[in-house]
C-alpha cells in the first residue's frame, strides 16, 4: 500500500486490505482473503505492559482461540475482512488452546482469561471445559455464544467445573417474529432453558439485547423486557442497546425485506461505517418510547449502575473479578436500591407454598392480543384502505392473518396486564394455598423441574404468587 502511495499508481488489490479510493470515492474490498491458520500463531504477546500497575487485583488476559461466526446468518451483522457477511469461523486445535493457556499462565502468573472471540462454538465450550479438568487445569475463563440446545444443565455442569466463570449470550430479541426477521435460528423458550441451565450451574450469565430493529412495533419490543423481567432470577447482568445498520450485513443488501426506505452515509464517512436509514413508516409513538424507556428503568434499576471501565459487561474483565468473589448475583445484590445490604433472589424452595396474591385478575383469550395489535401495526395501509372501502372482511395476505391462540392474561396493579401462554392457567389454579411448590411440578410434569420452577419463580418476582406464611 505504501508502494502504491509513493509511486502514486492506479490502484491494485492488496490482500487483506480494505481500501478507500478518494479519486473514484469507491472503498475497495480485496478479491481475496488470506485465512491464516490459528495453529500457526503464537499466544498473544503482553510484554511491555506493565500488568502489575493495573487497577485491577489479578492480571485477566484476554486470548483469542477462535475467530469468525460458525452461525453467519443474522441478517443485522456484518464484520471481518469481508464485503458482505461475516468472517469465516475457524479455531485452533484444542491441544493448542490448552498448550496456549499453560504458557500464558506461566509467563505472566495468572490463571484468568477472558476469550476475545466473537462467538465461540458449543461443541468448543464443552471440549475446552473436559480438557482443563482432565489435565487439572484450574483456569477460570469466560467467552460468548449463542442459545444453543448443547447447553443441557449435565453440560453446563461440565462447563463450570472446567473453569467457565461467566457467558455472553446475544439474545437481541425475545419476540419470535423479531427473532426470525433476523434469522436467529432460535425460540425465547429456547433462550430460557439455556439461561437457566448456565445460571442453574453457577455461570455468571449477561444477556446482549437490543431495540428498534426494523419494523419492531412497541409491544414486540416490550417483550423482550418482560422476557428479561420474568427470568431476572437467572440473569446476571444484560445489555440493551438500539439496532445499527451496518454496511454488509443482509438487510443493507436487502432493505426493502425489513421495511427500510433509504440507506445513506454522513458526509466524509469515507469507509461508509456510520450507516443511516428511514423506515418506510414508524412503528412507535413519542408515548410508546415513553412506555418502553420506563420498562428499561424499571428492571435496570434492579442491577448495581455499570460504572465502566470498573464493572459493566462479560467482555469488561473486572467483571469477571466480582463474579469469582463474590459470587453471579453481586451485580443484583449490589443494585441502588439495596444501599449496600445482601438480598437473596425471589425463589420457592420445594416446601414453600406458592398462593397467586388476591389482587391478581386472570382472564383467559382465545386470540393472542399482541400479535393482533402487532398485525395491525404493521399493516396500517390496509386497514385504512378496509376502512375506506367499508369492507372490513375483505380478504387478507398471509402478513395480516392472525390464527386463535389460546392465551392468558394477568391483570397487575401496576401494569396493564401480563401475557402469558394458556397452559400457565393450570400451573396457577394449583397456587391455591394448598399445595407446596414441590407437589405442583410433580403433578404437571416431574420431569420438567427446571423449566417450571423457572416460571414459579418468574412469577414470584412479577408479584403475581407470594409465598403462603
Amino acid at each position: 500500500m505504501i508502494q502504491q502511495l509513493k509511486s502514486r499508481q492506479q490502484y491494485q488489490p492488496i490482500v487483506n486490505t480494505i481500501l478507500y479510493d478518494r479519486k473514484s470515492d469507491q472503498v475497495h474490498y480485496p478479491s481475496k482473503n488470506i485465512v491464516e491458520n490459528l495453529d500457526h500463531i503464537p499466544p498473544p504477546d503482553y510484554d511491555g505492559y506493565p500488568l502489575n500497575l493495573y487497577l485491577s487485583p489479578k492480571p485477566v488476559l484476554p486470548y483469542a482461540p477462535t475467530r469468525g461466526c460458525y452461525w453467519n446468518r443474522c441478517a443485522f451483522c456484518h464484520y471481518g475482512a469481508t464485503q458482505k457477511g461475516t468472517a469465516k469461523y475457524r479455531e485452533k486445535k484444542l491441544e493448542q488452546m490448552i498448550a496456549d493457556l499453560d504458557i500464558l499462565a506461566e509467563k505472566y502468573n495468572t490463571n484468568h482469561f477472558a476469550f476475545s472471540v466473537d462467538v465461540m462454538a458449543p461443541k468448543t465450550v464443552l471440549a475446552i471445559a473436559k480438557e482443563l479438568i482432565k489435565h487439572n487445569r484450574k483456569y477460570l475463563w469466560s467467552t460468548d455464544i449463542r442459545v444453543d440446545d448443547l447447553f443441557t444443565r449435565q453440560n453446563c455442569q461440565i462447563i463450570k467445573q472446567g473453569g467457565c466463570l461467566s457467558v455472553a449470550i446475544g439474545l437481541e430479541s425475545a419476540c419470535q417474529r423479531i427473532l426470525e426477521l433476523m434469522d436467529k435460528g432460535i425460540s425465547p423458550y429456547q433462550a430460557q432453558d439455556c439461561i437457566h441451565n448456565l445460571s442453574s450451574a453457577g455461570i455468571s450469565t449477561q444477556i446482549m439485547t437490543f431495540l428498534n430493529f426494523p419494523t419492531e412495533t412497541a409491544r414486540e419490543a416490550m417483550e423482550t423486557i418482560q422476557f428479561i423481567r420474568l427470568n431476572m432470577s437467572d440473569i446476571s447482568l444484560f445489555t440493551m442497546g438500539d439496532f445499527v445498520l451496518h454496511h454488509g450485513s443482509k438487510i443493507f443488501e436487502n432493505p426493502e425485506k425489513y421495511g427500510i426506505d433509504r440507506i445513506y452515509f454522513p458526509k466524509n464517512d469515507d469507509f461508509k461505517l456510520l450507516t443511516q436509514y428511514t423506515e418506510k413508516r414508524h412503528t412507535k409513538s413519542e408515548r410508546d418510547k415513553e412506555q418502553i424507556e420506563s420498562a428499561y428503568a424499571d428492571i435496570a434499576v434492579q442491577y448495581a449502575p455499570q460504572d465502566f471501565p470498573f464493572v459493566g459487561g462479560v467482555s469488561n474483565n473486572h467483571t469477571l473479578l466480582y463474579f469469582e468473589r463474590f459470587g453471579k448475583d453481586i451485580l443484583k445484590q449490589l443494585n441502588s436500591n439495596t444501599d449496600d445490604t445482601i438480598s437473596e433472589p425471589k425463589t420457592f424452595k420445594r416446601h414453600d407454598i406458592p398462593v397467586m396474591r388476591p389482587e391478581i385478575k386472570a382472564m383467559a383469550a382465545n386470540y393472542c392480543l399482541s400479535e393482533i395489535e402487532d398485525v395491525i401495526e404493521r399493516n396500517p395501509l390496509n386497514l385504512e384502505q378496509s376502512l375506506h372501502n367499508r369492507q372490513i372482511n375483505c380478504e387478507l395476505n398471509e402478513s395480516t392473518k392472525t390464527y386463535p391462540q389460546k392465551t392468558m392474561y394477568l391483570l397487575i396493579q401496576s401494569m396493564n396486564w401480563l401475557e402469558t401462554p394458556q397452559h400457565a392457567s393450570f400451573l396457577l389454579q394449583m397456587c391455591n394455598g394448598k399445595n407446596t411448590a414441590e407437589d405442583i411440578i410433580n403433578m404437571i410434569s416431574p420431569n420438567a423441574w427446571d423449566m417450571l420452577s423457572t416460571v414459579l419463580n418468574s412469577l414470584y418476582s412479577y408479584n403475581v404468587l407470594d409465598k403462603k406464611q
